[in-house]
């Protein structure tokens, strides 16, 4: 324990096994507080999302029992049924009583059974899959309390019967009274409709989404089990189990909380169906949330072991000689990450320490040397790439004035051609050798109005502009030649194919906030999103030439200005388009405010 380096490792283990006990027990608590917090609000999302798909069954078979007791040829049919009349009249009701019921419940795989009740002691029995004794309900008390009731829907709880086959079944049944909706007897009861469900129409919803620890119940508003993940319960009053305390809870729509019983902690979940104050419960054993957390307590300890590890082989690394070197080299690293490629490191010693300060030394060189070399080609990449986007400008103006002048010769008389000509020439003088270079805004306004001469000569007036540019802002610099390709897509592919019909095209310019803005407006045919769209897209075959001036100038802004300037398009189908161009402020100097 004599040497510093003994001292430095033991006070550094000491240290360390004191932070990662602490770390370890905080972690450990954290996470397995947010994986209990985790699993019960899974377990409420679960009950929650069982409630809503309960409640959509609930409200569909309260639509089934409306549109039944609504309908027209039931009220027909049970209003007037009677058992004197022949059997031929019987079959033919009968037999419109199975249409009808067939049209509602054809797709409805959970009823097993449906009945109609008349006030004669008649009655029509619909897929009778579970087999009842029609006079034993007839002479329930259920049947007697609806009957005397005012129409609302009754449900009469979770019972087990047999089917034909002996095999037991779960049901569900509900039922309501048919009122006289034809004014013969206003008010008055003409007969009952009877739906007996299977229990499965409740537990298909959660059949798949339960492991083997978790229970799920559903009870209706009197606190009866209609469903339950143990068949066995089925039927059973909860309110009075004191396993879920569910009477004591069920004043708040929804909840989890912990009930302490003999045979240990039980996790509950609820969750009450807003519109028929039904209850959706989840149980889950403490044990089950234990088991989950265990693995959270053995990664702690590893982890915590693993790091203890790492904690030794670092004490022991920096307590040796060489950690000074190192240090020196890990602050020249951190100065080269920041950029600064000029650092350099004295070796102190000949081994593999100064070794690699010296090819750390002569890396930097090269690094610094590369990264000159690439700013130089990407300069010159991006020049050759504005040089290009200029070419492709120029011929495609070129194109279409020369075309513009060829077309008024053919149209016009000859005393147009020489003032097109003159417009043209002051274009070309200030467009050829220019391309890419600062011009006032003075300058690029009046590159506009000579182009836009020629067109109103073409057009034979009836090209309507309207200038409304800031006075302040044309002493700014901008790129040459950047308003008048967007000025001409906007006459040739907006204004001119309306055929004749007089067109307006407005340019404004103005400074807004810490930027210039040019808008160039025309009320001419519009672009759909689509063809907006292709406007910026890379091809650039024939078929697509119309779109070159617009994507090569925003190119050209992009390239000079950055990626936040450009091109903006707007547009509607016979209406018009939109075109705003941003770009930066530059004065006369060329500073950027």
């Amino acid at each position: 324990m004599k040497s510093i380096r003994n001292k430095l490792v033991f006070y550094f283990l000491t240290i360390s096994i004191i932070l990662i006990v602490i770390l370890g027990v905080s972690v450990y608590y954290l996470t397995s507080r947010e994986a209990k917090e985790r699993i019960q609000n899974e377990m409420h999302n679960s009950v929650q999302q069982i409630g809503k798909n309960i409640e959509a069954k609930l409200l569909n078979i309260q639509k089934y029992m409306y549109l039944l007791f609504t309908d027209e040829d039931i009220q027909d049919i049970v209003g007037q049924y009677d058992l004197s009349k022949d059997y031929a009249e019987l079959y033919k009701k009968w037999e419109m009583l199975g249409k009808i019921f067939s049209y509602y419940f054809e797709g409805e795989k959970y009823l097993l059974s449906a009945v109609i009740f008349d006030m004669n002691a008649g009655e029509y029995i619909y897929r009778n899959i579970i087999p009842r004794d029609i006079r034993e309900l007839r002479n329930s008390e259920w049947f007697e309390y609806v009957m005397k009731s005012k129409g609302q829907i009754y449900w009469m709880g979770a019972e087990k019967l047999l089917d034909r086959y002996s095999r037991e079944h779960n049901i569900l049944s509900v039922a309501r009274m048919i009122k006289d909706l034809k004014n013969v007897k206003p008010l008055d009861s003409i007969g009952m409709i009877y739906l007996c469900f299977s229990e499965s129409l409740f537990g298909d919803i959660y059949i798949g989404i339960q492991n083997d620890d978790e229970a799920i119940i559903i009870i209706d508003d009197l606190g009866r089990v209609v469903s339950h993940s143990n068949k066995d319960l089925i039927g059973m009053d909860l309110l009075k189990d004191e396993s879920y305390l569910i009477a004591k809870h069920r004043l708040v729509p929804s909840g989890v909380f912990q009930n302490n019983l003999r045979t240990g902690k039980l996790v509950v979940s609820y969750f009450k169906v807003p519109s028929f104050n039904w209850t959706v419960i989840k149980t889950v054993p403490y044990e089950y949330i234990s088991r989950q957390l265990a693995p959270i307590a053995w990664i702690t300890v590893f982890a915590c072991i693993i790091v203890f590890a790492g904690m030794l082989i670092l004490s022991i690394f920096i307590s040796k000689r060489i950690a000074r070197p190192l240090l020196e080299l890990n602050s020249a690293m951190r100065k080269v990450e920041e950029g600064d490629f000029s650092v350099k490191v004295m070796p102190r010693t000949e081994d593999e320490i100064g070794m690699i300060q010296y090819r750390f030394n002569i890396m930097t060189e090269k690094i610094d040397s590369l990264f000159h070399k690439a700013l130089q080609e990407e300069y010159k990449k991006n020049q050759e790439q504005l040089r290009a986007l200029q070419y492709q400008v120029n011929p495609h103006f070129l194109y279409n004035t020369l075309n513009t002048i060829r077309l008024m010769a053919i149209l016009s008389n000859c005393n147009n051609i020489r003032l097109a000509c003159e417009a043209l020439t002051r274009l070309l003088r200030n467009a050829i050798g220019k391309m890419g270079e600062m011009v006032p805004v003075t300058v690029e306004i009046n590159n506009i109005k000579d182009y836009i001469y020629i067109q109103q000569i073409k057009n034979d007036g009836n090209l309507h502009v309207e200038y409304l540019i800031t006075p302040e802002i044309m002493h700014y610099r901008i790129l040459s030649f950047i308003l008048q390709p967007i000025v001409e897509n906007a006459i040739f592919h907006g204004l001119e194919p309306r055929k004749n019909i007089p067109g307006k095209l407005l340019i404004k310019g103005e400074k807004c906030k810490n930027h210039l803005v040019f808008i160039i407006e025309d009320d001419g045919i519009g672009m759909t999103e689509e063809n907006i769209q292709r406007v910026f897209e890379d091809d650039i075959s024939e078929k697509t030439l119309v779109k070159i001036g617009i994507k090569n100038v925003d190119k050209r802004i992009k390239l000079n200005y950055g990626e936040k300037y450009g091109i903006m398009i707007s547009s509607k189908l016979g209406v018009g388009t939109v075109v705003k161009i941003t770009l930066p402020i530059i004065t006369e100097r060329g500073d950027n405010k």
